[in-house]
């Protein structure tokens, strides 16, 4: 299992971050915006994103 973590500044830059992560790594193999974000969560402050590939 691939786990890949994202930071930024605020909420709002990460999830910015974890949109483009999306379009340049996972969108060109296929996978929906809302499979991708089943296996996405953000920590309680904003500041990190975790995407676990299964």
């Amino acid at each position: 299992m691939k786990v890949v973590k994202l930071k930024g500044a605020n909420r709002a830059r990460t999830k910015k971050k974890l949109i483009d992560y999306y379009l340049e790594h996972i969108q060109p193999s296929g996978c929906t915006m809302k499979e991708f974000l089943r296996n996405c969560s953000l920590t309680h402050g904003g500041t990190t994103a975790v995407y676990k590939e299964k």
